[in-house]
């Protein structure tokens, strides 16, 4: 009966990587697939017995956005989650969504979106011990995040990005944003345009009442590294911790961090280092 088991077992295994699939499911409920990440997500999300969490057993693709409506953790398990499309991820409900784990994830435009009002996502990207390192190729007017409201937390991240589009942010609050963005032992450096007058419009950009903090972290860019843009702005709009932010552009006229408009937010540095080749602060509210 053993040796009848193996050979069943083996041949639902093969039967199993024929239709590009392979799935087991853990005694805590955690689903893991090898590759077919849209059939995995969509079970995580769909399933009503709490399966909420894809864990990669191999490299993933994604060529069409996925719609996370119900709380879903993807933990990338070492391995490698690639995007070629618009949005990876589009997050459109009040519900948590987290990407943990070690890994890779590489981007040829957005990793996630969330353009509603009407609801506020718990996004998190948080890396283990190894980190989140993410690659993001697009040399065009695209962003990693665009968010309007909700609160986007990205933890031991090593963040590289090229940015060549006038108008174009790497993290943007976009519309009447009620964000809170929150950058925490993480890295970004962003490249492009150093040499024109169409530089990337910032790194961090709102355009609203939103929220910025910046924690343990390093920034570097060649434009902007973060911008406000509007008629108003909240209290401790910016909150800088034991950090480093560098605009390193000697052609442009950028600033570390520009306010513009009617800007009124408090900008609060502690224990960091904020340097420009052209200027520190620009137009701001306040002074820290």
């Amino acid at each position: 009966m053993k040796k009848l088991g193996k050979i069943l077992s083996l041949v639902l295994a093969v039967a199993l990587i024929c239709t590009g699939l392979i799935l087991a499911v853990s005694a805590d409920d955690t689903i893991e697939y090898t590759f077919d990440l849209a059939t995995a997500i969509t079970e995580a999300v769909a399933d009503e017995n709490g399966m909420t969490t894809v864990k990669l057993t191999g490299n993933a693709q994604i060529t069409e956005p996925y719609a996370i409506t119900k709380n879903v953790t993807i933990d990338l398990n070492g391995y490698t989650l690639n995007s070629t499309a618009h949005e990876a991820f589009t997050v459109n409900e009040s519900v948590d969504f987290s990407i943990v784990g070690d890994g890779n994830i590489t981007l040829a435009s957005m990793l996630i979106q969330s353009t509603t009002t009407e609801a506020a996502p718990n996004v998190t990207v948080k890396g283990s011990f190894g980190g989140i390192k993410i690659t993001h190729t697009a040399e065009q007017s695209k962003s990693i995040l665009q968010a309007v409201a909700g609160t986007y937390t990205f933890v031991n991240c090593d963040i590289t990005a090229v940015c060549n589009a006038s108008g174009c942010a790497v993290f943007a609050m976009t519309g009447s944003p009620t964000a809170t963005f929150n950058f925490i032992d993480t890295d970004i450096n962003v490249t492009g345009a150093v040499t024109t007058s169409t530089p990337c419009e910032a790194v961090i950009y709102a355009t609203g009442a939103g929220h910025v903090n910046i924690t343990s972290s390093t920034i570097m860019t060649d434009g902007v590294v973060v911008k406000a843009n509007g008629s108003s702005a909240t209290d401790e709009f910016l909150i800088i911790k034991d950090s480093k932010l560098c605009a390193r552009s000697t052609s442009l006229e950028n600033a570390a961090i520009g306010m513009y408009g009617k800007i009124q937010g408090v900008i609060k540095i502690e224990d960091s280092v904020v340097e420009s080749s052209y200027r520190v602060l620009a137009d701001t509210g306040s002074k820290p």
